[in-house]
């Protein structure tokens, strides 16, 4: 029950309020209400299906990504506690704070320190950045975004050096005071077996690409004809304005930047429902799924089968 005790109640809060707005701007300046609605009732449900199953597989990949990035460091956890541990922390998905890679922690502290636990997910967060900015490299370059790809690749290929530097010279000029260079420079470090880790970019990379699949199919649902090589290049961007601390679960931002980077191909109002329908199946979907072995976990005595 220590976990609960962690949420962020006043952030959460503030987050509420932010999103609320946010939703409510978008619904005066950009998206008609009326065409909202219309667009969502002809919605065609086969594709939304698709979109469902497209993000499916993810459920075994997100916990085989992080299976990889621990057995790179000689860690020789179960698949299985690993699935647990992640599925379980999906009931915190949209709590501010990473709370969710924190939860992770507390479910397999019986087989790696915390610490180290909350390192190898460091560790996990580099690699899927990574790949998420080099997927769009490669998107923007086939649409001949050539300024944005480059942009793109060099902020991937900045998040290595910052990386590095960090490590290296964090605890020379005692930047390892810093919360976030203190856990950087503590989670990098040379892995027992490098060969993992390409593996679980190589896992990130499938992953994220299942996800972009669901969109894609979430554009179909919504009526709109859209190249899937546009869908890879500029959904990862979308993603991570989403990340910006202003919402939860990034709601509101993360749909504003889907009407404007699609407004090629997509109507305010396709998008938008494209935009919450994703957000449904990558976000409250996994929410709903997790919390059961979420309660399990923090509710009930017995919990020996896991």
């Amino acid at each position: 029950m220590d976990i609960i005790k962690k949420i962020p109640l006043k952030k959460v809060i503030f987050l509420g309020i932010g999103t609320v707005v946010i939703l409510f701007i978008i619904f005066k300046v950009t998206v008609d209400t009326q065409t909202f609605l219309k667009t969502t009732k002809e919605t065609n449900i086969n594709f939304l299906w698709y979109a469902l199953l497209a993000i499916l597989p993810t459920f075994i990949l997100n916990p085989l990504r992080w299976f990889f990035v621990l057995k790179a460091y000689g860690y020789n956890l179960k698949f299985k506690t690993i699935f647990h541990a992640i599925t379980a922390s999906y009931a915190f998905i949209l709590i501010p704070g990473r709370l969710g890679d924190f939860v992770r922690s507390y479910f397999t502290k019986d087989n790696i320190s915390p610490a180290e636990s909350v390192g190898s997910v460091i560790v996990e967060k580099i690699i899927d950045v990574i790949v998420l900015l080099l997927i769009a490299t490669i998107g923007l370059k086939i649409l001949n975004q050539n300024i944005y790809s480059l942009i793109t690749l060099a902020v991937a290929i900045s998040v290595i050096i910052g990386v590095i530097i960090v490590k290296k010279i964090g605890p020379k000029f005692g930047l390892t005071k810093i919360g976030f260079v203190n856990k950087v420079t503590t989670a990098v470090k040379i892995p027992n077996k490098p060969v993992y880790l390409v593996t679980a970019g190589l896992v990130s990379m499938t992953n994220w690409l299942s996800s972009i699949t669901s969109a894609y199919f979430l554009f179909q649902a919504f009526n709109t004809t859209i190249p899937f090589i546009a869908v890879i290049a500029y959904l990862p961007i979308t993603l991570f304005a989403g990340l910006i601390p202003v919402s939860i679960g990034g709601i509101g931002i993360r749909d504003s930047a889907i009407i404007a980077l699609f407004a090629t191909y997509a109507t305010s109002a396709q998008a938008l429902a494209v935009g919450f329908s994703y957000s449904f199946l990558s976000y409250f979907l996994f929410m709903l799924v997790g919390l059961p072995l979420a309660i399990h976990y923090f509710y009930l005595k017995d919990s020996s089968n896991l």
